[in-house]
């Protein structure tokens, strides 16, 4: 497998893998007195009908001083309950009627936890930590993560979620795949690459951000947060 058959992919002229969102100017501003960087932050909410969970999007944009291009953007998603108890059936149904990335978060979820989704969303919101894009530049600095959690001690403090997940898929692999006509080398190959890249990226997210596996073989990493604390059993997570 090489390059030009699509992996690893290579940022946009950009800077970027994907190109990032245009705040309004309603966005809210916080600085990170660590890195000096002015951080840009908007909340949108979609909800499928009055007792349904509600989902707030978090879209967020930091610039340098001095500069006027983004350095890095990010992506959080809000989970919050209905009012109602939401069982693991109500769950998925509206994170697939959102979109296919909410529902492989919702499926992972309930594959891996010990009890029923709405016993979690009672004691509060879910924080999906979804994307983290750093310019090319700017990669290896340790500039995003530290962005990346001053904008979580924001949405802690205005929003008190309880659980913190996210899944460590390195970007450069982002709708890449390997050809049926490939020999069993190169796609032994890839998925060495694969690999390597998302242990890193997994370990890099535990020092950073405190979390672990929810599971063995699941494919997301969480903690507990606002005072919560992420269990983990033979039967699955919980949260206490």
């Amino acid at each position: 497998m090489h390059k030009s058959q699509g992996w690893p992919r290579e940022p946009e002229f950009s800077g970027f893998f994907t190109d990032y969102e245009r705040l309004p100017r309603t966005a809210r501003k916080i600085v990170d007195l660590t890195t000096g960087a002015t951080l840009r932050y908007s909340v949108t909410l979609n909800r499928w009908d009055e007792r349904s969970p509600r989902l707030r999007g978090i879209r967020a944009v930091a610039t340098l001083p001095g500069e006027r291009k983004p350095a890095c953007w990010l992506r959080y998603d809000l989970i919050e309950d209905g009012g109602t108890y939401q069982t693991d059936d109500d769950f998925w149904y509206v994170c697939d009627a959102l979109s296919g990335q909410l529902e492989r978060l919702a499926t992972g979820l309930i594959e891996s936890c010990g009890s029923e989704i709405g016993d979690v969303l009672c004691q509060g919101p879910i924080l999906h930590f979804e994307r983290l894009e750093v310019k090319q530049e700017l990669r290896g600095t340790g500039l995003g993560v530290a962005l990346a959690q001053r904008l979580l001690l924001e949405l802690v403090e205005r929003f008190n979620p309880v659980l913190l997940v996210l899944c460590p898929y390195p970007l450069q692999f982002e709708n890449c795949h390997t050809e049926r006509e490939v020999s069993a080398r190169e796609q032994a190959s890839y998925k060495r690459a694969f690999d390597s890249s998302r242990q890193r990226l997994a370990r890099l997210y535990e020092r950073g951000f405190g979390v672990k596996r929810l599971h063995k073989g699941s494919d997301y990493w969480g903690t507990g947060l606002s005072g919560c604390h992420l269990m983990q059993g033979r039967d699955g997570w919980v949260l206490w």
